[in-house]
Order: C-alpha cells, then structure tokens, then sequence
C-alpha cells in the first residue's frame, strides 16, 4: 500500500509540473499570437503607407514632367517670337543683377532672381 502511495504522490506532482507547463505554454502562445497580430497590423499600416508614398511620388513626376514641358513649349515660343528681331542676340542691360541661369546637379536650367 505503501509503493502505490507513494507511486500517486509522484504521478500527482508529474500531472502537476505538466499542467503547469502547459499553462506556461499556453501562456506563451497567446502572448506570440498577440505579437503576431500586432506585426500584422504594422506590416498593413506600413504597405498602405507605402502606397500612399508612392502614389505621391508619381503624381509629383508628372507634375515635374508637366511643368518641364511647359518650360520647354514657353522658352520655344519665346526663341520663335525674337528670332527675328533686331536685338534677338543682345544681352539685357543689368539682366545680371536680377537673373543668372545655371546647370544644377541633375542639369536642369535653374533661374534665381537674386533681389
């Protein structure tokens, strides 16, 4: 009687360090579950951002694009308009005081107005 006294004693403190571990475990799940969802929704809210960035960038291309070729169209018209003109190939007086152009980085005609 002794032998399965002591026998159930061990079984009752296996069972009980097996459900503590399970608790433990599930514990542990839960809290990984929760992480994941939270990943989840960072992840969504990051693509989302993403798009967003993207969307903006390629409206300011065209933008850019847009405003290139109505540089271009104005400067022609401006060529076209003086081309025959008299003073077509004469620099404005004191033009450098107010207005210079220069090539930028990306070698698109900048124009500053230094007053």
């Amino acid at each position: 009687m002794a032998v399965v006294f002591i026998d159930n004693c061990l079984t009752t403190r296996k069972l009980k360090a097996a459900l503590a571990e399970k608790a433990s475990v599930a514990q542990q799940l839960t809290q990984a579950i929760s992480v994941n969802q939270s990943m989840e929704q960072t992840v969504a809210y990051l693509e989302a951002v993403a798009a967003r960035e993207r969307l903006a960038a390629e409206q300011a291309a065209q933008q850019r694009k847009q405003w290139e070729a109505n540089a271009t169209q104005a400067r022609q018209q401006i060529d076209k308009d003086i081309a025959n003109a008299e003073c077509a190939d004469l620099p404005i007086p004191g033009a450098d005081r107010w207005v210079y152009y220069h090539q930028n980085a990306g070698g698109d005609a900048i124009q500053n107005q230094t007053d």
